[in-house]
């Protein structure tokens, strides 16, 4: 199971951005707003872990503590991981801590066409 690693992710703008990455289930006790990314990482043979460019949702919150707690892509969360052969538990969140909800929408924005976000147009 992962545990905490860092991650960077590049955005349109060329900007990059230095995710801390822990696992979905972990309770966030952070207050403050944060822009996240959930994506799919697995364990190599060499022990490190692949994060595979699977970055599967895209958002930002006002407080991260608890946000996940009834994630309303949770479903998709799962079925995302099924897909790429990993287990529910290979599921990690990946977070900006921010304060300042304007520069959060900014990250967000810039992220946008980088990847295919499939849970982010998921209905379920």
């Amino acid at each position: 199971m992962i545990e905490k690693h860092a991650m960077t992710l590049q955005g349109t703008s060329g900007k990059a951005y230095n995710f801390v990455v822990f696992p979905l289930e972990k309770q966030y006790a952070e207050t403050d707003g944060a822009v996240y990314i959930v994506t799919i990482c697995k364990q190599e043979e060499s022990g490190s872990f692949s994060f595979n460019h699977s970055p599967v949702y895209r958002g930002e919150t006002d407080c991260l503590a608890g946000h996940f707690d009834a994630h309303p892509k949770a479903e998709c969360f799962r079925l995302a991981a099924q897909a790429l052969k990993a287990t529910p538990e290979d599921i990690a969140v990946g977070s900006i801590l921010s304060k300042d909800a304007a520069k959060r929408k900014e990250i967000v924005k810039d992220l946008q066409g980088k990847f295919k976000w499939v849970c982010n147009g998921w209905k379920g």
